[in-house]
């Protein structure tokens, strides 16, 4: 089981979704203080979410959004992608969950 450290406004866009990357993974909200948002000590308030993966199923998944990555910029002429290239868009909606969940720790 892996862990991070995020905001409530991270999470709910990791709970919508990494289901479209990989459905089986169980997402729990283990802690958040909504408290502090709503005293305006923060814009967002700061959670702990689990996700139920072990070593190899978490480096799978890497591996899945870095392949995101590459396709989208591994164009035919070795220019950028276009803007409406599905690879692309892919990339750019999902692409992120990566800087996200490399820095998870276990739990």
């Amino acid at each position: 089981m892996f862990y991070i450290e995020t905001d409530k406004v991270t999470y709910n866009q990791i709970k919508t979704l990494l289901p479209d990357i990989k459905p089986d993974i169980k997402i729990t909200l283990m802690s958040c203080d909504d408290n502090l948002e709503k005293l305006g000590f923060c814009s967002s308030a700061p959670c702990v979410v689990y996700f139920d993966l072990d070593f190899d199923e978490l480096n799978d998944l890497l591996d899945d959004l870095m392949q995101l990555e590459t396709d989208a910029f591994n164009t035919d002429d070795g220019k950028p992608p276009l803007d409406n290239d599905p690879y692309y868009q892919k990339y750019k909606k999902y692409g992120w969950l990566w800087d996200v969940l490399f820095y998870a720790k276990e739990a």
